[in-house]
């Protein structure tokens, strides 16, 4: 897939992209009470094995009793100690497969109980998803913000930054859009994956016919944020905006190959 494809795919991709993005709940069961020696596994089947109970028989009770199993892991165990694939299966498994097929009514109800006494970056992650779901968009974005106040190079740091340029985006609030992405280039500049939302959110600017507003973006992080991987993302799509302009698009497609490649 090249890196137009990419780029635009990354953007435009679902709000739900946010259910890797928000951060860690703290816990409030002893279920997961972290001990030596051990893993998240174990917890997260046993998680599972309730919500697939659950599942079998229509009891959506036991769908909320493994969301609050997985708070409880997510919250005693760091991210540290996670496998990412695991991670990124265990938070789409609690957002999509359990929280996300609750009524709203259940959802607000399991919002109520969650939504203040959390502290891990993931669990904010999940409970951001489910918020968004709900119709919290406000406090979605506060808590998305908050992840990358606290653990700006984290996954769920890079989840949450993703997915607020995607709400932006699909509301065709470019300008917000830019101003959220200047606050998480200045927070975590030398994040990866805000390097990357930099250039995909470039392009996807350049394609709304807002190229002015690219230039501006690309300038103000080359003054603000010299020698980062930031800067270098926005040298790389300066390099490539002057290559368009010219109409050397030889060397924009060399370069957009080179970012592709290189990432």
């Amino acid at each position: 897939m090249s890196l137009r494809d990419r780029a635009e795919a990354q953007v435009q991709t679902s709000v739900a992209l946010s259910v890797f993005l928000i951060a860690l709940c703290p816990t409030s069961s002893a279920q997961a009470e972290e001990r030596p020696g051990t893993s998240p596994t174990e917890h997260v089947q046993a998680a599972r094995l309730v919500a697939q109970d659950g599942l079998t028989s229509g009891d959506m009770s036991k769908l909320q009793e493994a969301a609050d199993m997985g708070i409880a892991t997510l919250e005693a165990f760091p991210e540290s100690q996670w496998e990412l694939p695991e991670l990124q299966s265990f938070l789409k498994d609690m957002a999509y497969g359990w929280l996300g097929k609750l009524p709203k009514t259940d959802q607000e109800a399991w919002l109520d109980a969650h939504a203040t006494n959390i502290s891990a970056p993931s669990a904010h992650l999940v409970v951001g998803f489910i918020e968004w779901k709900a119709g919290r968009r406000v406090q979605t974005l506060a808590r998305a913000a908050h992840i990358l106040s606290v653990a700006p190079d984290s996954f769920p740091a890079s989840m949450a930054m993703m997915g607020i340029l995607t709400i932006h985006y699909h509301r065709g609030d470019l300008n917000a859009g830019s101003a959220a992405l200047k606050s998480f280039v200045k927070t975590a500049p030398n994040n990866p994956m805000v390097a990357w939302g930099l250039r995909c959110y470039v392009w996807a600017v350049c394609r709304r016919d807002q190229p002015q507003l690219a230039h501006t973006l690309i300038d103000e992080v080359l003054d603000t944020q010299p020698n980062t991987k930031a800067a270098q993302a926005a040298a790389e799509m300066a390099a490539i905006l002057r290559a368009i302009g010219s109409g050397d698009y030889a060397a924009a497609f060399r370069g957009l190959e080179a970012i592709e490649t290189g990432y």
